[in-house]
Order: C-alpha cells, then sequence, then structure tokens
C-alpha cells in the first residue's frame, strides 16, 4: 500500500474512476468514429513510447514510495489538463474538439484539480512545510521531469 491513509485511497480511486469515465470514452469514442473496435484496441500492440513511460510509472510504484508514484503519473493527468486548458481558449480545428473539450473541459479540469490536491497533500504530509529545502525534493524533480520525456515521447510520430 503506497497510499497513508483512507482519504488518499480514496483520492486515488476517484482519480482512476475518472480516467477510465471520462478519457477512456473519448479515446474507445474516438477510435469507434475511426472504425477500430475495442475488441481491436485490445489486440494492438504497445508503441515503443507507451512501453516506455508505462513502464517507468509501474517501477516508480513498485520501487518507490507514494510520492514517486504521483511524480510519475503527474506529467499525463495534468500534462493534458494543462494542454486542454490552453486549447480550449483558442480557437482550434474542429477535428480535434472533442479532444480539447474533454481535456479542457469542467470535469477533467476538476479531475486536475483535485489531483493536484492530492500531491500537494501527500507531499506536505511526507516532507513537511518546507519540501523544496529537501535533498527528497530534488529526487522528485528528476522523477517528475523524465516521466515528463517519457510522457511527451507519445507524441513522436514514428513510422
Amino acid at each position: 500500500m503506497k497510499a497513508g491513509s483512507l482519504a488518499e485511497m480514496r483520492a486515488c480511486s476517484a482519480t482512476v474512476h475518472a480516467l477510465l469515465e471520462i478519457e477512456m470514452r473519448l479515446h474507445v469514442g474516438n477510435c469507434a468514429q475511426a472504425g477500430i473496435s475495442e475488441d481491436d484496441l485490445s489486440r494492438i500492440v504497445e508503441a515503443p513510447q507507451n512501453l516506455a513511460y508505462t513502464r517507468y510509472v509501474l517501477e516508480a510504484g513498485y520501487s518507490g514510495d507514494f510520492l514517486d508514484l504521483l511524480a510519475a503519473l503527474a506529467p499525463c493527468v495534468l500534462g493534458y489538463g494543462e494542454i486542454g486548458a490552453r486549447l480550449i481558449a483558442a480557437p482550434h480545428d474542429p477535428a480535434y474538439a472533442d479532444w480539447i473539450a474533454t481535456y479542457g473541459g469542467a470535469e477533467y479540469q476538476a479531475l486536475c484539480r483535485d489531483t493536484a490536491a492530492l500531491i500537494d497533500g501527500a507531499v506536505a504530509a511526507r516532507l513537511g512545510p518546507q519540501p523544496t529545502a529537501l535533498p527528497r525534493w530534488r529526487e522528485l524533480q528528476d522523477r517528475f521531469s523524465t516521466a515528463t520525456r517519457l510522457e511527451a515521447g507519445f507524441w513522436t510520430v514514428t513510422g
């Protein structure tokens, strides 16, 4: 168990539930519009970029503590929320309207706020009121930076 309290467990559970109900609905729907069924999705071979990031997150969860896991997951949840919030406020190609509406919309933005609050609370509970003064902070920054680079790799087109 990585979470330190029932409240943290509930927050994590709510995050996973929201990602399944908001994010996966979008992606499964987009694939369906392109003629790719859920069955087809289950048979697709994971791209190396996806393997790199997801295995990094799993490693952080296995070998690190709760803060390591949160630092590895944060670029995914918060990054897409940041991108969505910026894009929804600007003119955009209608082909991406569903994606932008999902990640920039109120429901996903609330998920981002809740996730950020979970991270802030977990850091405060474990590292105290001045976490940036501790060597552990640099380790978490490094974990976050690596996860961000791997997450950004999703956008790399290979072919």
